[in-house]
């Protein structure tokens, strides 16, 4: 590393110091040269090189998901009711509730997703939270302990039993509440990457 610069200032340095009696000059004189010796010392650093941009390619599914004619690949849900009063504490009487509450606009919004997991994913912020709050999922009822009773434990399943519940019915089939609750437990598997 060449230092020729950096001896000039420390020599002009002790030769100003040296005529220089008072220590007011000495101590702008000092921050002066730090300044140029800062200055200096970035001009002659090079500049890191950027880094090289990723490009993540999109997860290709097994077989291209598919959305109904007439549907948003990413449907915007309409507002939620205000509240849900099931007759009774079981996912017949939530689902026969839910299909009261909820609009034409719902059904169609949730009729886009013709795969219950895409349903699942994509409305459990929205969907799935009003339900586990409006049914109070999170604490001890009938209801909870009928689902505890199929297997289900937290509320984040027991909402998605429900939801996969309801998008049965909304396909003319019928509930099938043990398959529901044993494909909210599986686990959740990766797309396979080509």
């Amino acid at each position: 590393m060449d230092c020729g610069p950096m001896r000039l200032i420390i020599a002009s340095a002790l030769w100003h110091t040296h005529r220089v009696r008072g220590m007011r000059r000495l101590v702008v004189l000092l921050i002066v040269m730090l300044v140029v010796l800062f200055w200096w010392w970035r001009q002659r650093t090079p500049e890191p090189a950027a880094a090289p941009a990723v490009v993540v390619a999109p997860a290709v599914n097994d077989a291209e998901r598919r959305v109904p004619a007439g549907c948003d690949p990413l449907p915007v849900p309409p507002p939620l009711p205000a509240t849900l009063t099931p007759s009774a504490p079981t996912v017949e009487a939530v689902v026969q509730a839910l299909d009261a509450s909820l609009t034409d606009a719902h059904k169609a919004f949730l009729r886009c997703f013709p795969n219950e997991d895409d349903l699942v994913a994509r409305v459990h912020g929205g969907l799935g939270r009003w339900l586990r709050n409006s049914l109070h999922l999170f604490s001890d009822n009938p209801l909870t302990a009928s689902l505890r009773t199929a297997g289900v434990t937290s509320a984040d399943q027991m909402s998605a039993v429900i939801l996969r519940a309801y998008a049965r019915s909304l396909r003319g089939q019928p509930l099938d509440i043990p398959t529901a609750v044993a494909r909210t437990k599986a686990p959740v598997e990766a797309p396979e990457q080509k």
